[in-house]
């Protein structure tokens, strides 16, 4: 799907807005909040005073509004709430849920809930992989990796050399060098016989809502999501976690996040095998941020600076390092 988004801070993309909004909950004051090259928002005040928020997506994030329609079918009250989508370029609409829960803290408990109950809403919309995938979410299966890493590289040493998004024949030649131990990463998260599940991919505070009364919580900004082992959405979470902290990567408090994820797979797979498996989940679980990356800035064409623009290459570059929790072990089963 392709989405100009150098439109839409024009008049005439303002008017087309109104007309969807207003089709959905009637007059409306809109006012652009957000303008980013990959999506923009907009907040609808209506005349009884109720608020909207209208997300415009770039081509390659524009599923995000059918696929919230399907989570919220399958697993209702768990997602952000979609009041209407535009079929054509994926423009949705939904209610104000307050506030989220955030992204700079270091409250453990509201880290450990949100992996937790992250991990339960894969586990529960597993066995609807397939309408996740036609939704419109891109597929990352284990067996294809090794080739998904030399394509990648391909491409992206194949740009010209004063092109932000190229990636530099020495990291190139430090992510060939190490395909024997992504090989084996993906021997140990294939070896736990998890299903592909849906990826969030950028599993964090401010894309939680947070609710009251004890009532799940409420995840959006799906426009990164994968369908892939669902071991590798710990990534963002721990990494944001461990940056906050300013902690070594096998910290416990690290651990106790990812034993959250872990007690919610553990009747699937040994809790000590789940744990074992993590630092080769988290090598691999930087693959899903590229791939996010390439479908947003290569195949889709959007206009970043440059700083943004070499993401990828950073984030593929990374694949040789140590992983997080790649150091030793908790104490348990």
């Amino acid at each position: 799907m392709r989405v100009d988004p150098t439109r839409w801070s024009t008049p005439g993309f303002a008017e087309e807005l109104r007309g969807f909004v207003e089709a959905a909950v009637g007059p409306v004051d809109l006012e652009q909040v957000k303008l980013q090259p990959w999506s923009s928002v907009w907040r609808a005040t209506a005349s009884d005073g109720a608020v909207y928020w209208a997300k415009q997506n770039c081509g390659s994030s524009a599923f995000e509004g059918e696929l919230l329609v399907l989570l919220d079918r399958l697993v209702p009250g768990r997602v952000l709430p979609v009041v209407a989508v535009d079929e054509g370029s994926g423009l949705l609409l939904s209610p104000d849920q307050g506030d989220v829960l955030g992204f700079e803290h270091d409250d453990l408990d509201v880290w450990t809930r949100i992996v937790g109950e992250w991990a339960q809403l894969q586990r529960d919309t597993a066995p609807f992989v397939g309408e996740i995938a036609t939704a419109g979410v891109e597929a990352m299966p284990l067996a294809e990796t090794l080739a998904w890493v030399r394509e990648s590289v391909g491409v992206l040493t194949g740009l010209a050399a004063d092109d932000p998004r190229r990636l530099g024949d020495r990291a190139a030649a430090r992510i060939l060098e190490c395909l024997p131990a992504v090989a084996a990463a993906v021997d140990v998260v294939g070896a736990l016989g998890l299903p592909p599940c849906l990826v969030h991919n950028d599993l964090h505070g401010n894309n939680v809502f947070a609710t009251i009364d004890d009532r799940p919580l409420r995840f959006f900004d799906l426009g990164d999501a994968v369908v892939a082992s669902p071991t590798v959405d710990l990534l963002v979470p721990l990494g944001g976690l461990a940056d906050v902290l300013t902690c070594e990567r096998d910290d416990p408090r690290l651990w106790r996040v990812a034993q959250a994820w872990i007690g919610a797979w553990d009747d699937v797979a040994p809790a000590a095998a789940l744990r074992a498996a993590m630092p080769a989940a988290m090598r691999l679980a930087r693959l899903g941020r590229v791939e996010a990356w390439l479908r947003m800035v290569l195949a889709g064409g959007v206009v970043v600076d440059d700083e943004i623009a070499g993401l990828g290459a950073q984030w593929l570059g990374t694949l040789p390092d140590p992983p997080l929790l790649d150091t030793r072990l908790p104490a348990g089963r």
